[in-house]
């Protein structure tokens, strides 16, 4: 997969195509499930604390084709990104997650994520990266990696 990058967002233009991503992956959310709009995506990357909050594009061949977002909590980070529509199951959500978890090692804390019981490709994508399940409730995985 060498026409894979994985960069930080550094400009509006990146933050904006990572919003649009982003919606385009809302119905896989276990959190805000809500479409964003632009000034939306705008006040929440401005009222984050940038060393503690870290988001991602993944592109192929210079085109982005999905997001990753990273959390320092004060015991763990917790993970979360997407592709696009058109580029799930070609194996690309394998690089990008294990491109947050590389990212997540700097923080030298457990590193997490949540995923829903229905999502059942994403549930193999992040046993296959070693993550195990730490806890459930009625739609909700709890996933860590060992």
């Amino acid at each position: 997969m060498n026409d894979l990058t994985f960069i930080a967002v550094k400009t509006i233009e990146d933050l904006n195509i990572v919003r649009i991503l982003r919606n385009q992956c809302r119905l896989y959310m276990t959190r805000f499930t809500d479409e964003i709009g632009y000034q939306q995506q705008l006040d929440w990357y401005w009222s984050l604390d940038l060393d503690t909050n870290k988001l991602f594009l993944l592109k192929k061949d210079n085109n982005p084709i999905g997001y990753g977002y990273l959390r320092v909590d004060s015991d763990k980070v917790l993970l979360t990104g997407g592709l696009g529509e058109s580029e799930r199951d070609k194996g690309y959500g394998k690089f990008l997650f294990n491109s947050l978890i590389e990212e997540s090692k700097k923080f030298e804390r457990p590193i997490q994520l949540e995923v829903l019981k229905t999502n059942t490709r994403a549930f193999k994508l992040y046993e296959s990266l070693g993550f195990s399940t730490i806890k459930e409730d009625e739609e909700k995985i709890y996933m860590e990696i060992k």
